[in-house]
């Protein structure tokens, strides 16, 4: 089937290349000119752009890489989106944005639904027909991923599988309480552009879901388990929790998710201590050209690392020992991380919060507080993890919102990160 997407969308991947230091020759060789340049050609063919992010995961070192590079840049070479970013509310409507903003310049369908626990999930399908491309999904877990770089905030969190001709990733967003700014402030300019480019804006501004379309796709299992099933989970928690040192839990539980739950290949990831990305710490990559299962081991209430596997054999077993493995993980990573370990770039957000105190002259109170409205908390759930009254917690958060020269939590959010970077 003979598909195609824009010039803006191809030039955009050869501008995030370009961005990540990739030369040209090393992903345009036979690519012409008029392909790479602003011009009358309003279409390129999905061939050649599938082979254009073959040959970029190729020069930047592989799959994970080519993920990393995604979510670090993706936002910087479209700008577009980052003006768009600045308009919307809540988590769940900053991804139907982009959604419908991409949807047009690729051959694929979409949707979108919010989850119970608070994650977006997102589908994302090929046309029928259309030529597989293992390297453009894996992009899209970083897309996904750096999806909170439009509006600066530390990156997203994914779940899911993918494969070569769709992706179904569930993202954990930072809480709607700090992003942007109403519909009433947007400025006549940015009213213009969100109705050309995405249609009626009310429709997504945090008022609705938008016609992107509800996705029923379902994350993990949904079999219950029975006690053999309890049985079995609390001997391989049993294995893991009684590993003396962290080569030995890495293999544990890589023997675990192979030989146990039937995964043909599994790779075990950590959060890395020195940038935004993950490190590996054993196993194999699963095979691009099948399913590829995406878990985010958290503990803590932030992610640890991530594992990949091929699909299980017991996939009802394998999503029960997700959060076995990510406690078990955090006991050998979190010295290295430190609970702090959330960040965007090299600073870390205890750093952050440190400058933000200094330069606003808060108290060791208020610098607390400050901490849990940067991560979302309300004046209740503060109260309640200080120990003090609601009212207290309401005039330090006064005072915060007065020394920051803030109106509301959205503007605290927005002035702390234009503040601190």
């Amino acid at each position: 089937m003979n598909a195609f997407i824009s010039q803006r969308a191809f030039r955009a991947a050869v501008e995030l290349a370009r961005s990540a230091g990739i030369p040209d020759e090393a992903i345009l060789t036979g690519v012409p000119t008029s392909d790479t340049l602003p011009g009358r050609k309003k279409r390129v063919s999905w061939d050649r752009y599938c082979d254009l992010v073959a040959c970029m995961q190729t020069a930047c070192g592989g799959p994970l890489a080519l993920e990393q590079m995604v979510a670090d840049s993706y936002h910087r070479v479209l700008p577009e989106l980052r003006f768009l970013a600045g308009t919307v509310l809540t988590p769940m409507a900053l991804t139907e944005v982009i959604l419908r903003f991409s949807m047009p310049h690729f051959p694929l369908t979409c949707s979108v639904a919010p989850l119970a626990d608070g994650r977006v999930l997102t589908s994302v399908r090929l046309h029928p027909g259309v030529r597989g491309a293992p390297p453009f999904f894996r992009g899209c877990i970083g897309s996904a991923r750096g999806v909170t770089g439009h509006l600066s905030l530390p990156m997203a969190e994914v779940d899911g599988e993918i494969s070569p001709t769709h992706a179904n990733l569930a993202t954990r967003l930072p809480p709607p309480r700090i992003f942007g700014a109403a519909i009433a402030g947007l400025s006549r300019t940015a009213k213009y552009i969100v109705r050309r480019l995405l249609g009626q804006p009310d429709s997504f501004l945090g008022l609705g879901h938008g016609d992107v379309g509800v996705t029923e796709v379902n994350i993990g299992s949904t079999r219950r388990l029975d006690q053999g099933d309890l049985d079995k989970i609390e001997t391989y928690g049993l294995a893991l929790s009684t590993c003396t040192t962290r080569d030995q839990f890495v293999d544990t539980l890589l023997n675990i998710v192979g030989h146990e739950l039937g995964c043909a290949r599994a790779l075990l990831l950590r959060r890395s201590p020195k940038h935004a990305g993950y490190d590996v710490l054993g196993g194999a990559a699963a095979d691009e050209a099948g399913v590829i299962r995406i878990h985010s081991l958290r503990a803590g209430g932030f992610e640890v690392g991530r594992l990949e596997t091929s699909p299980p054999r017991d996939t009802h077993l394998l999503d029960a020992m997700v959060p076995w493995m990510g406690m078990g993980l955090a006991n050998w990573v979190l010295p290295e991380l430190s609970s702090t370990t959330v960040s965007t770039g090299s600073a870390t957000l205890r750093e952050r919060l440190h400058r933000a105190s200094d330069a606003w002259h808060l108290n060791a109170r208020q610098a607390h507080i400050l901490e849990s409205l940067i991560r979302g908390s309300s004046n209740k759930e503060i109260a309640r993890e200080l120990e003090l009254v609601e009212k207290t917690i309401e005039y330090h958060v006064a005072q915060i919102f007065k020394r920051a020269e803030a109106r509301s939590r959205a503007q605290l959010a927005r002035h702390f990160f234009e503040l601190v970077g």
